[in-house]
This record gives structure tokens, sequence and C-alpha cells, in this order.
């Protein structure tokens, strides 16, 4: 695990709106506007305002329905760091988007703010 640092900047994403949710058999991607991306090869949960579970990661034979989908064309107003465990970020609408380093053997995800990967 490389741990989330606690000087990890997200500011870029301050104000991005959610354009994009790509799926894929092992990563989800998530698009902002005006820049940025993050995708997730580990685990992340999709919260609502009251902090309940909508979504997280699960292997795919057990997912019956995403419901990622809620932060499509939603715009981020807060942002936060949990270091070393994760990050994450609030929306308008009240959900929260949490992503968690819990792999001691590969990436859990990239941030990449005007297509510079960090």
């Amino acid at each position: 695990m490389y741990g989330v640092s606690a000087d990890l900047d997200l500011s870029h994403f301050q104000e991005a709106s959610c354009i994009q949710i790509a799926i894929g058999e092992f990563q989800i991607q998530f698009h902002f506007c005006p820049t940025g991306s993050i995708s997730v090869d580990g685990r992340w949960e999709l919260r609502n305002p009251n902090g309940h579970v909508l979504d997280e990661t699960m292997d795919n034979e057990n997912r019956v329905t995403y419901r990622i989908h809620q932060l499509l064309g939603q715009t981020v107003r807060e942002t936060f760091v949990n270091p070393p465990k994760s990050f994450g970020l609030r929306f308008e609408n009240g959900c929260v988007l949490e992503v968690f380093d819990d792999s001691d053997q590969y990436e859990s995800c990239q941030i990449a703010p005007t297509g510079v990967i960090i």
C-alpha cells in the first residue's frame, strides 16, 4: 500500500462537474469538466447525504445494479483526505464518493488533473 498522502491536492476537482462514468471489468473511471479524472482499480463507496452506502466496489458476478450514476451532472462542492486510507469528493446533491487505498500489492487509483497522472 502506498497510502494517501496528507498533502494530496484535490483542489482541481472543486466546482468540477462529473460528466462521465466509465465502467470496466476491473476499473471504474470518473471524468470531470472542466478537467480531471479519477480511475479506481480498488475499493470505492458512494454514500447518500445520511452516510448510507448506495453503491460500492463488488465482484461483477455479485452486482445486480449500479447506483453510481447519481453523480452524473453533479458538481463537486468539497474534497477531503483521510490519510493514509482514503480521499473523497462531496457533491452538490450531498452524495459522497470515497476512494480507498487498501491494497498492499497494487495501485488503488490514479488521479489525473489536466492530463498529468499523479
